[in-house]
């Protein structure tokens, strides 16, 4: 996983809580049906310890932006959307890495309103954040 400059200083830290909460993620929603209550609940703690890791870093833009992924991430698997998931995690990560802009706000937006577009908008977004920092 591309970590950018806004995680730089603490990349094994930033690495670790992205794997937490995209563990948490797939424990949530790629559950392979043993037991679905228990899965669910080892993806609440997985979530709980990468905000925790985070918290622990005082990163509060990063906070909000995987309160929002968590968010947008839980509204497409409720629509049965993968491709719009992915999208949504690619454009988290790159925000936690390089910071936000108005062009990922307004895609998160249409994703949040179920706009068709949404995930193309998203991945563009999240194109020109790790690009134009480059």
């Amino acid at each position: 996983m591309k970590l950018g400059p806004r995680a730089a200083a603490h990349a094994q830290e930033y690495a670790q809580l992205l794997d937490d909460i995209n563990a948490g993620v797939r424990l949530h929603y790629a559950s392979d049906g043993t037991d679905a209550d228990l899965d669910l609940l080892l993806g609440d703690q997985r979530y709980a310890h990468g905000l925790l890791r985070l918290a622990e870093l005082g990163d509060l833009e990063a906070t909000i932006e995987l309160g929002d992924l968590i968010s947008l991430l839980s509204q497409a698997h409720a629509a049965g959307d993968a491709a719009l998931a992915d999208a949504i995690w690619q454009a988290g990560v790159a925000a936690v890495g390089w910071g936000t802009n108005e062009q990922l706000e307004s895609a998160k937006n249409l994703a949040r309103a179920g706009n068709p577009d949404a995930a193309e908008a998203l991945l563009a977004a999240a194109a020109a954040i790790t690009e134009g920092s480059s």
